[in-house]
């Protein structure tokens, strides 16, 4: 049995720190349950450690989500870095392991095998021998050299920023108001205003919806047209 999916695969890197990986470790465990209760209609594969503490991955059923995604796994691992590719493909279930999910959740990448989870971590190893962060399977060579140089821009952007500016900007996305903003973190209007100017908040936001929305877009296009061609 085969499905049509998109293979996310992501490495973090280390930071020296003693207990580091196991503090990550936590924390991402902590996100995956969050992502696969909210997400269980989205994911073939539901979100988890693999490989140790440093990889994880899963398999998006589309690309609607994608963008979303990446940006909670980037501002939850702030202020590391964050290598991750997307492959669209046809995976396939390993029946002696499967499941079915149910409502247990979705079930564990360790239920699924074929060229696309090969090609993602190819595509892995190559960016950690590269500067890029971002890789994006598409059979548009320009889709996707375009949104590996924007994530990598926005992630190189976003890790620079301190994590109190991270958090008053985020507040500032979901709240939409700098005096909601200044109430829910307890400073002042100005401080907020300051810090939105510093981080020049407006042309993040524009840069980072814009690429969110090319991702989803690319990846649910890709999925369909592999979706199409397997009944063929």
């Amino acid at each position: 049995m085969a499905k049509t999916g998109i293979v996310f695969l992501a490495s973090a890197e280390e930071n020296g720190d003693d207990g580091s990986s196991g503090r990550r470790a936590y924390r991402l465990e902590s996100l995956f349950r969050e992502l696969n209760g909210e997400l269980s209609h989205r994911l073939e594969a539901g979100f988890q450690l693999r490989k140790g503490t440093r990889e994880f991955g899963a398999i998006l059923t589309g690309g609607p989500g994608a963008g979303a995604v990446l940006m909670r796994l980037w501002t939850e691992l702030h202020p590391l870095k964050m290598r991750v590719a997307f492959v669209p493909g046809r995976v396939r279930v390993q029946t002696d392991l499967w499941t079915g999910g149910g409502s247990r959740g979705p079930a564990s990448l360790h239920h699924f095998a074929g060229p696309p989870l090969d090609r993602a971590e190819s595509l892995l190893e190559d960016l950690t021998a590269s500067r890029s962060l971002v890789a994006v399977d598409l059979r548009d060579g320009t889709s996707a050299r375009r949104l590996r140089h924007l994530g990598t821009l926005l992630q190189l952007r976003l890790v620079e920023w301190t994590p109190r500016q991270l958090e008053t900007y985020l507040a500032y996305r979901r709240l939409g108001s700098q005096s909601r903003t200044a109430q829910k973190l307890g400073v002042t209007q100005p401080t907020v205003s300051e810090t939105l100017s510093r981080i020049e908040a407006p042309a993040t936001t524009e840069a980072l919806d814009f690429f969110t929305g090319e991702l989803d877009g690319a990846l649910a296009e890709a999925a369909a047209r592999i979706g199409e061609d397997a009944k063929k």
